[in-house]
């Protein structure tokens, strides 16, 4: 279904905003609804509300951790720090370096996070050995891991949860398959590259639409996904999108717990928009 109004608004799916923004005719106040990584989360509880409403949704999914379904690395041990927060943990099997790690606050903890996945990529570990790292890390800090693991509280959906999603009529676009931005040629079209073949796989008919992860972008990127054939980019800036927009460098609305009824109100009539701030594109790359 290519549009449905609700509120005054006319929501339509990604590819039918983007052809009609380019022919200066889209309904007013249209929008299009994107979701990022493709958790479990998102299949368990927001599409069942998405599905009631019958509304057009676009899902920018990342696939390593689709396939090696587990807990994602990154994302779970700073949930598994939080968790532990105010109990000792002693450095050295996690950053190579004997002493205790400060959780007293969420500046120490993402520092101490950082600290560990730093460690982890240095010394090479699989997948496999960082999941083997989490699990140490939780029974250190006398966290529930098998908790996380049965309810999926960090996974993404697997390959058949995805499937069935296809078939039920969302669209799944690229994401990156590792959820990075490498700066280098070979390794970005690998990514790509990558993510298209597993979302060919789950039966997605074509994967040409793209969401920076992270918000991590730099015009270096925009000729790499050309010629790859992307035809759309999303960033993370907040702002609307209008016919002068660059279709690699798409604004949006990141919809969040901080966000208040009244400035999400204000964004779908275009009112919020002459007041944000747009930030400056972030040049950290990931390798």
């Amino acid at each position: 279904m290519e549009l449905i109004v609700r509120n005054n608004c006319s929501v339509l799916s990604l590819r039918e905003a983007l052809l009609r923004l380019g022919r200066n005719d889209l309904p007013p106040r249209s929008i299009a609804i994107t979701f990022d990584d493709g958790g479990y989360d998102f299949f368990a509880q927001a599409y069942p509300v998405i599905r009631q409403f019958q509304f057009p949704v676009t899902v920018y999914q990342t696939s390593y951790y689709s396939s090696f379904n587990r807990p994602v690395f990154d994302v779970a041990c700073s949930y598994v720090l939080w968790k532990g927060a105010g109990k000792n943990l002693e450095g050295a099997a996690f950053t190579g370096t004997p002493g205790l790690l400060n959780l007293s606050s969420e500046q120490t903890r993402a520092s101490v996070c950082n600290q560990i996945r730093q460690t982890a990529d240095r010394n090479g570990m699989s997948a496999q050995d960082k999941d083997d790292l989490l699990e140490r890390l939780a029974a250190s800090l006398d966290v529930n891991s098998g908790l996380i693991r049965a309810k999926r509280l960090l996974h993404l959906m697997n390959p058949g949860e995805l499937n069935a999603l296809v078939h039920d009529g969302v669209d799944l676009q690229l994401h990156t398959h590792r959820h990075r931005m490498p700066n280098d040629r070979a390794l970005f079209r690998r990514e790509i590259e990558d993510n298209r073949r597993f979302l060919a796989g789950i039966g997605q008919p074509s994967a040409d639409h793209f969401c920076y992860p992270s918000g991590v972008y730099g015009d270096r990127f925009l000729p790499w996904l050309s010629d790859l054939g992307v035809q759309s980019a999303t960033t993370c800036d907040p702002g609307l999108a209008n016919t002068k927009t660059r279709t690699l460098l798409l604004p949006r609305l990141v919809d969040s717990s901080s966000l208040s009824d009244v400035e999400f109100e204000g964004w779908l009539h275009g009112v919020s928009h002459g007041l944000a701030r747009r930030p400056k594109h972030l040049e950290t790359i990931l390798n």
